[in-house]
C-alpha cells in the first residue's frame, strides 16, 4: 500500500513539474513573441558607405553613432541605405514626389524650402528646445541653410567649409616656370599657357553630374563679380536679374577659362571622383572641388602627389569688385532631416539618435581628419593633422564665405543653371543666351512662388 502511495506521490509530482515547465515555456514564448512585436526599425538612407568607414570621418561618424545608439535601445534596428552622391540626388526627387521618404534622408540646403512647404520634413525645434543644453554645442549658422521661420528642420555634422579650393601640384608649376600660386586673372591665364605647353592637363575637371561647375566654380566666380547682395536679392527676389551684365560677365569668364584650354575635353563625361585619377596621375597641374577632397588626397595620391599639394583659391578677376578674399561655403550645405508623416515615438527616437551624431566626440573626430564640424570641441589635437588640413584651417580664417548657388537657388533654377553650363564649357551656348534661359526660369519658379 505505501508502495502504490509512493507512486500516486511520483506520478503527481511529475505532473506538477510538466506543468509549471509548460507554463514557463509559454511564458518564455509569450515573452519572445511580445520583444520581438516591439522591435521597431528605422529606415535612414544617405551617401555614406562603410566602404569610406576607414578614410572618411564623416563617415564613420555617422555609422559610429548608428553602433552606439542600436546598443543604447536594444530594441531599435536602423537599416541604411547607402546611394552615391550624384544618383542620391535624382533618387530623394522621385521618392519626394510619391511620398516614400523613409525615416531619415539627406537633404539640400536648396530643397530645403520645398520640402518645408510640402510637409514632408519635421521641425526638429522642438527636441532642440528640450535638451538646450545639447543644442548650444551646435555651432550658430551651421544649420541656416535649413531654418526657416526659426524652425530648423535639417542638422548638419559638419559646419560647411569651402566648395571651392584648387589643388595643385606645386612640383608642376615650377617645372613649367611658376614659382607662386596666380592672384590675378593675368597670372592665371599665363600659368595655364605655361602648363599646356609643357602637355599637361592644367585643370581636371569631372563635371558629369553637373553640379560641380556651379557648386565649385562659378559660385566663387560669380561673386567676385556680382558681389554677395547680388546673391541675396536673387534668392529673396528683391529685384536682381541673371541678365544683369554683372553676372553675364562671370559666364564669359568661366568660358573664356575653357576657350583658353584650362580644362581636359572630356569634362562633361567624368565625374568629380574621376577628375582627380589624372591629378593622381601627375598628367594633371590642377583640379578644383571642395573640403572634402582634401582626405581624398591624403588616403588615395600617391605620395610624390600628395606631398607636392598645396591648396589655394581661386584668383581674382578683372573687372570684378576686388573682393577675393570671398569664397563659397560657410554654413552646412547638407543636413539629416526627419520625415514628418513619422509617429511620435519614432520622431522621439531619431531626435535621441541626433545627440549620439551631432557630438563633441564627433567634432573632435571632424577636427582630427581635417573637417570642420557643425558642432562646438576644444579636444582635438592639432599634431594629428595632416600638413593639408592645416593649410585648409588657415586659408579658412583668412576668407569670408559666400553663398553656394546650388544650396540657395531654387531647384528648378539651379538645373537650368548646371545643364546651361555644361554647355557653356563646351562653347555651345554663349553667355547671354545661358542668363537669358536661367533668367527665363526663375521669373515662372518666382511667379509660382
Amino acid at each position: 500500500m505505501k508502495f502504490k502511495n509512493r507512486i500516486i506521490t511520483l506520478i503527481l509530482i511529475f505532473t506538477l513539474i510538466m506543468t509549471f515547465t509548460a507554463c514557463d515555456s509559454n511564458e518564455v514564448n509569450e515573452s519572445t513573441e511580445t520583444t520581438k512585436e516591439e522591435m521597431i526599425e528605422l529606415k535612414f538612407i544617405g551617401t555614406e558607405s562603410r566602404d569610406n568607414y576607414d578614410s572618411d570621418a564623416r563617415v564613420k561618424a555617422y555609422f559610429d553613432a548608428i553602433e552606439l545608439f542600436e546598443k543604447d535601445y536594444p530594441n531599435v534596428k536602423i537599416t541604411h541605405e547607402s546611394i552615391p552622391h550624384d544618383a542620391y540626388q535624382q533618387k530623394v526627387q522621385v521618392l519626394s514626389a510619391a511620398n516614400e521618404l523613409p525615416d531619415l534622408f539627406d537633404v539640400k540646403g536648396s530643397w530645403n524650402k520645398n520640402m518645408v512647404n510640402n510637409g514632408l520634413v519635421a521641425s526638429l525645434t522642438p527636441y532642440l528646445n528640450d535638451n538646450k543644453a545639447w543644442a548650444d554645442t551646435i555651432k550658430p549658422n551651421t544649420n541656416i541653410n535649413f531654418t526657416i521661420e526659426d524652425e530648423v528642420y535639417g542638422l548638419s555634422v559638419e559646419s560647411g567649409g569651402s566648395t571651392s579650393l584648387v589643388f595643385y601640384n606645386e612640383a608642376i608649376f615650377k617645372e613649367c616656370g611658376i614659382d607662386e600660386f596666380p592672384a590675378t586673372a593675368e597670372a592665371f591665364y599665363e600659368a595655364i599657357d605655361k602648363i599646356n605647353a609643357k602637355g599637361y592637363t592644367p585643370i581636371s575637371m569631372g563635371n558629369k553630374g553637373k553640379w560641380l561647375a556651379e557648386s565649385c566654380y562659378l559660385s566663387t566666380i560669380g561673386n567676385r563679380f556680382t558681389g554677395t547682395e547680388w546673391t541675396r536679392s536673387i534668392i529673396d527676389n528683391k529685384g536682381a536679374k541673371f541678365t544683369d551684365q554683372a553676372f553675364i560677365d562671370a559666364l564669359a569668364y568661366f568660358q573664356s577659362l575653357a576657350d583658353k584650354g584650362a580644362f581636359n575635353s572630356d569634362l562633361n563625361s567624368i565625374d568629380y571622383k574621376q577628375q582627380r585619377v589624372p591629378y593622381y596621375n601627375g598628367q594633371a597641374a590642377m583640379f578644383v572641388e571642395g573640403f572634402w577632397a582634401i582626405s581624398a588626397v591624403i588616403n588615395d595620391a600617391p605620395e610624390e602627389i600628395s606631398s607636392n599639394t598645396k591648396i589655394a583659391i581661386l584668383p581674382d578677376v578683372d573687372n570684378g569688385l576686388n573682393n577675393a578674399s570671398m569664397i563659397s561655403g560657410g554654413a552646412g550645405g547638407w543636413a539629416k532631416s526627419m520625415n514628418a508623416g513619422l509617429s511620435d515615438e519614432k520622431k522621439e527616437l531619431i531626435a535621441n539618435w541626433f545627440e549620439y551624431y551631432i557630438s563633441e566626440e564627433n567634432a573632435t573626430l571632424l577636427y582630427n581628419e581635417g573637417i570642420i564640424p557643425g558642432m562646438e570641441s576644444t579636444s582635438y589635437d592639432e599634431e594629428k593633422l595632416h600638413r593639408l588640413q592645416l593649410d585648409y584651417y588657415e586659408i579658412m580664417d583668412n576668407i569670408v564665405p559666400c553663398e553656394v548657388y546650388d544650396l540657395t537657388f531654387n531647384p528648378a533654377v539651379e538645373a537650368v543653371l548646371e545643364s546651361g553650363l555644361q554647355e557653356l564649357l563646351i562653347g555651345i551656348i554663349s553667355p547671354e543666351e545661358l542668363a537669358e534661359r536661367i533668367q527665363e526660369e526663375y521669373e515662372k519658379v518666382s511667379v509660382e512662388e
